[in-house]
Formats: structure tokens, sequence, C-alpha cells
């Protein structure tokens, strides 16, 4: 009895051989499990690198910000003659109030940190923030 010539087909089909007969699938489509351990390690140096290079020049834009002084716009309300900040009730008052127009308990806690940390001076003020 004679195959259909259907089931060739379709097994035919099933096995692909490659393209250009002498490569495997994997070969023609590199890998990064497949790569060389040198190359992996060269490439993992060159991020941390960059990764350094960016930190780096990220520290040097914004090391300006450290010189700088307590501003006339909120500083005086919220940091300079804000007694509330050393107060004992802290946790409860930087959840309930709404001193300067919006609520913000998370940032009350932080510079109260600071203020009782370092007192009342302009350095530590914006490290949170950056």
């Amino acid at each position: 009895m004679a195959k259909p010539r259907n089931a060739d087909r379709r097994r035919r089909a099933s096995v692909q051989e490659p393209r250009d007969g002498n490569a495997r699938p994997a070969e023609r489509t590199p890998h990064a499990a497949l790569e060389p351990l040198a190359a992996q390690s060269a490439a993992r140096g060159a991020r941390a690198l960059d990764i350094a290079c960016l930190a780096l020049i990220t520290v040097a834009a914004f090391a300006p910000v450290l010189r700088n002084g307590f501003v006339n716009w909120d500083d005086p309300s919220v940091l300079l003659n804000n007694p509330r900040l050393a107060a004992p009730d802290i946790f409860q008052w930087a959840f309930t109030t709404m001193l300067i127009g919006h609520y913000q308990p998370l940032a009350w806690l932080v510079w109260s940190a600071v203020k009782s940390t370092f007192g009342l001076t302009a350095f530590p003020v914006p490290l949170p923030s950056s």
C-alpha cells in the first residue's frame, strides 16, 4: 500500500533543516549564555564603568546645592520658625497638619529627623531631596 503524499509533506515540515546547511539554529541567533566568559566579563566591566561615570557626573552636577543657604520662600515657616519639628508629638502632628497648604507627612518627619540630628544648618537640608 502506498503512503499518502500529505503524510510526507507533514513529516518534512516538522523537521526543518537550517537554510545554509552548515549552521545550527543556535549559531544563527547568538545568545548571551553562549558568549565566552571573557566577553561577558568585559561587558559587565563596561556597564559598571558607565554607571560609575553617570553617578559621578550626577554628583558633580548637584554638589553646588550643598553650599546654598536657606531660602526665603518657605524655609522660615517650615524649618526655622517651626517648633513642632522638635516636639515629642511630631508623628501625630505630621499626619494631621496642613501647615503650608498641602499634606506632606513624610516630609515633616524627614525634616524633623534632619533638624534634630544636625540642628539648624542649611547644609544637610537638601540631602534627603537629592
